[in-house]
């Protein structure tokens, strides 16, 4: 916020004349309003001015700082106002004006906004759709992805990923909003029909961070109601555990700059134990908790045991350890990324980049460019994630998979010299088939080409046989050429 004096005033009708409170703005400029004005328009406003105000100077008008600035004040206040209304021409500037109208609870003044933004859509439609998702205004973000759709530059036949329709779907702004909502538009581009775009038709409830206490839930379970205890960590839906401190010890980090949360002293007790209180809800708890105890014969209460499923669903236990300092837990959650990779890697992805973890995001990246990119598919965690790693992902796998069709040179292992044909082979032999199955498709081409009755000449036939070691050999060498080749890509 500007210094006193490098505050100006508004231009009119905010500049002074008239107002009886000042609403400074986060570049320093200070628009002289009428309280009855901002709180008809906002019942944020009318709340906030039945507060007991801090007293000021006789005839001073009370000064309110406000996060906005001049510019997204000056169209709110127009808007508001019984004149005539703002002439917004640059979309760009909606997105504070929408997220403030928002904010102070302007439902008329956001609906006139909207109006006027909807003219604009057409300018920049990839940016009205991120902004339409990020506030969830599933009408306009319609109207922006049919936009798109319908002025987007045609595809391209160039490999490059920029000119695919991933890569031209993409910018800073879709960026930030989630990558289920980017999903959708390539979805709805391909050709699909598209219930909602904001947010999934089924919205996404089992991957939901929001959840509602269960009422009938009043206790927790063995071993977390032993009464020989030193403290309580207490749910934030009311389920108190019963734990031992020294156990949770052993599982924070002791090089962590801050103790854990979970150990920190507490003025609450019960019977004169202290109770902690966290914001995890109780299911989330208990599965961590449960993982700082040791296990208990017949129950999977270690990770090692968990099934790909229940891996890849605690998602809210690793976020937890991590809040709380548990690293043990979140070393043991790692540990097992490998042995589920290979059922689900998209969850693993976004489970991975959810938490930071790059080498387990190439990991499952890597995986996923073994399938063609378009059997990337969906999963409800991509509503958790952003979408630029999404776009990470498609950007990678495209080119790790030219990578691959660059190793299956054409000069060097088949002698063709004609792309067309090079890019009919490619697709025929390898899309939707794992590249790590490259020794056995050349094979399988040899032998299939062998076996033609058309006279067609073979490169590794002698004698009207199979040279097998000379196959053999071409494929140890590919093999490597492209192992070193996918290294190179960064994710």
């Amino acid at each position: 916020m500007a210094h006193d004096e490098q505050v100006k005033n508004a231009k009119a009708p905010f500049d002074g004349s008239e107002g009886d409170i000042v609403v400074r703005t986060s570049d320093g400029v200070d628009f002289h309003v009428y309280k009855v004005i901002l709180s008809l328009s906002s019942p944020f406003f009318k709340h906030m001015f039945t507060l007991e105000q801090p007293s000021c100077a006789q005839g001073a008008k009370h000064t309110l700082t406000v996060e906005e600035n001049s510019v997204t004040l000056d169209a709110i206040l127009r808007w508001c106002y019984p004149i005539p209304p703002p002439a917004v021409a640059d979309i760009a500037l909606f997105g504070p004006i929408l997220h403030a109208t928002a904010k102070y609870e302007m439902e008329e003044i956001s609906a006139r906004a909207r109006r006027a933004f909807r003219q604009l859509i057409p300018q920049q439609p990839l940016y009205a759709y991120a902004l339409s998702c990020q506030l969830d205004h599933e009408e306009d973000a319609a109207t922006a992805a049919k936009e798109w759709r319908d002025s987007r530059p045609p595809r391209s036949d160039s490999f490059g990923f920029a000119t695919t329709m991933a890569g031209m779907s993409f910018s800073a702004d879709i960026g930030a909003i989630s990558a289920g909502a980017y999903f959708r538009l390539l979805t709805f581009l391909d050709g699909r029909t598209i219930a909602r775009f904001c947010s999934p038709a089924d919205e996404g409830r089992e991957f939901d961070d929001s959840y509602i206490p269960d009422p009938t839930k009043s206790s927790a379970t063995y071993p977390f109601t032993l009464p020989d205890t030193d403290f309580i960590i207490r749910s934030y839906d009311g389920i108190d555990f019963r734990v031992h401190r020294l156990l949770i010890t052993l599982h924070v980090d002791a090089n962590a700059a801050n103790i854990s949360s979970l150990l920190a002293p507490s003025d609450s007790t019960v019977n004169g134990v202290p109770v902690v209180m966290v914001k995890e809800e109780h299911r989330t708890l208990a599965e961590l908790l449960s993982l700082c105890y040791p296990p208990f014969p017949g129950t999977a209460t270690m990770i090692s045991d968990w099934s790909s499923q229940k891996y890849r669903d605690s998602v809210k236990v690793i976020r937890a350890a991590q809040n709380f300092g548990l690293s043990s837990i979140v070393r043991a959650y790692r540990s097992q990324f490998k042995r589920h990779l290979e059922d689900s890697p998209l969850d693993l992805y976004c489970i991975a980049v959810s938490f930071g973890w790059e080498a387990e995001a190439r990991l499952a990246a890597e995986t996923l460019a073994d399938d063609a990119v378009e059997a990337i598919g969906y999963t409800p965690l991509l509503e958790s994630v952003q979408a630029k790693e999404y776009h990470r992902l498609l950007q990678f796998c495209h080119a790790y998979r030219q990578a691959v069709m660059l190793r299956m040179g054409v000069a060097k292992y088949q002698g063709w010299t004609d792309v067309t044909q090079w890019k009919e082979e490619w697709f025929t032999q390898v899309v939707g088939r794992s590249t790590r199955m490259i020794p056995s498709i050349i094979v399988e081409r040899e032998v299939t080409a062998a076996r033609d009755s058309t006279g067609l000449r073979l490169q590794y036939v002698n004698g009207g046989k199979l040279n097998l070691k000379e196959l053999a050999k071409l494929s140890a060498e590919m093999e490597e050429d492209v192992a070193v080749a996918v290294s190179r890509i960064e994710l």
